[in-house]
């Protein structure tokens, strides 16, 4: 099983040296008893009592290679009726091997649907306490019209104080990977036909970065915006899915890999490692399309010190030789994709990067072709 890093809110927070194991120099050694104090605040600025509490180490047993976000913390504590939290072990828990510090997370675990505030830091000191760690009521809602969503929330600064550096978006149908967004505000439309009539809630998040070493990194989660029972919160009537349970197929392999079309929008597809150039989806026989939409893409670059990227473009053809021009383009490398374009007649529909470029594919999650509602 690929081993990656998985750091829910905080994932675009941290930086990338803490990977490698380094951090800054600590103030105490491995026998030293060290104490991390703080308080956890309601949505109402009211002490979050008897609450569990989880502690992740950034080390190799802990959530940066082999952890999730829930539910296994490597550490757990639980609130005192004020709100209070007392955390002490041996320096060693906190130092690397060359005495510098590790970088740790402390979150409310009470609730998988939030609200959720988490705070990531490096164990400089001996004792440390930290700032109060407050839950962000975000009064997050939805309106559809015309088969477009638009989300909104309140803005987290009176919790944090201050604008945060962004928001994110992310939605579930069981897993929050059905369509993500890495920077938004509130107000911000999305077309319905992309949740494929498969959302059961979304959540938004406020990031924080830290100034330097010795402060923090916050991120706040809103509540989950869900309805009980409701498994299509974001209905869609205009765009119906044309490649569901249909074969994807990359350049010298005849293996159709199915994960891409099964709507799951959780599981990867690697490829088998093959780090193809393009993928190509048979619709089986021909259709009229006018979206494509690529669900958590991951790429790299066969030369890292030689980037040559420009665009990824998708093509719709009758057979697979003459593709003509490409009928949508973007220039965005990784995430969550959409392309949109007049409706074309076409069986195959190819995503793939501009001609000399060599970024590769790594992973996706789902590739979805769509065509407009049939008139009856």
């Amino acid at each position: 099983m690929r081993k990656r890093v998985f750091l829910g809110m905080l994932a675009g927070a941290l930086s990338l040296f803490l990977m490698a194991g380094c951090g800054p120099e600590a103030g105490y050694g491995p026998d030293d008893i060290v104490t991390i104090t703080g308080k956890f605040l309601d949505v109402d600025g009211e002490p979050l009592g008897n609450t569990e509490i989880g502690i992740w180490k950034l080390d190799p047993e802990g959530i940066s290679l082999n952890n999730y976000w829930y539910p296994d913390p490597d550490d757990k504590e639980l609130t005192e009726e004020d709100g209070t939290f007392r955390i002490r072990h041996k320096g060693e828990e906190y130092l690397w091997p060359n005495g510098t510090a590790k970088y740790i997370i402390i979150t409310n675990i009470d609730s998988l649907d939030g609200p959720v505030t988490a705070v990531g830091f490096f164990v400089i000191n001996q004792e440390t306490e930290v700032p109060d760690i407050k839950l962000w009521d975000a009064n997050a809602v939805h309106e559809i019209a015309n088969d477009t969503v638009t989300f909104t929330w309140d803005g987290v600064e009176d919790v944090s104080g201050s604008a945060p550096d962004h928001y994110g978006f992310s939605s579930r149908l069981v897993y929050w990977a059905l369509w993500q967004v890495k920077e938004v505000q509130s107000g911000f439309s999305l077309p319905t036909y992309l949740f494929q009539n498969k959302c059961t809630g979304w959540r938004v998040g406020a990031e924080f970065a830290r100034a330097n070493d010795s402060s923090y990194d916050w991120s706040y989660m809103s509540a989950t915006t869900a309805e009980e029972g409701n498994l299509n919160l974001i209905p869609n009537s205009s765009h119906e899915v044309l490649s569901q349970g249909l074969g994807a197929y990359i350049p010298d392999h005849d293996t159709a890999f199915m994960k891409l079309t099964d709507q799951v929008f959780k599981v990867e597809e690697d490829f088998n490692a093959a780090h193809p150039e393009w993928v190509l989806l048979d619709l089986g026989d021909v259709k009229t399309i006018n979206a494509v939409a690529v669900y958590g893409l991951f790429t790299n670059y066969a030369q890292p010190g030689n980037k040559q990227f420009e665009q990824f473009e998708v093509y719709v053809s009758s057979d697979t030789t003459d593709w003509g021009t490409a009928d949508a383009t973007t220039t965005q490398q990784d995430g969550y994709i959409r392309f949109e374009f007049d409706s074309v007649d076409g069986q195959y529909v190819k995503f793939q990067a501009n001609e000399g470029s060599n970024i590769q594919i790594v992973w996706m999650r789902e590739y979805a072709v769509f065509g407009p509602v049939a008139t009856k």
